[in-house]
């Protein structure tokens, strides 16, 4: 969290992130050129255990990345998504969010 941040708000979105009852809280990598959303979506499916790919979702192309995220998405039942901190993402990823959001069958907020 920075100084901006809302912590009531920020602890109870983060409380509400329970994968194994279909919702994920997303924390984006903000800041530098890379564009991690894919990454960061796998880790909060995840949430905690190890990835089964993560050079995949790292360093594949990015619809390698992306086909992971889904797939991940899919697998865990995620049926809600949440992105935290959504205003402080590039351009890009909010194209990818656009895209996840069409393409994903969880309901993203």
């Amino acid at each position: 969290m920075d100084s901006a941040d809302d912590v009531r708000f920020t602890h109870t979105v983060l409380a509400a992130h329970d994968p194994a009852a279909g919702r994920v809280v997303v924390h984006p990598t903000v800041g530098g050129g890379d564009r991690l959303l894919w990454h960061d979506i796998l880790h909060a499916v995840a949430d905690g255990r190890p990835l089964r790919a993560p050079s995949c979702a790292a360093r594949g192309t990015a619809f390698a990345q992306e086909r992971s995220a889904h797939a991940a998405l899919k697998a865990a039942a995620v049926r809600r998504s949440t992105v935290l901190r959504a205003h402080r993402i590039g351009w890009g990823v909010r194209a990818d969010l656009v895209a996840l959001h069409c393409t994903a069958p969880a309901a993203q907020t």
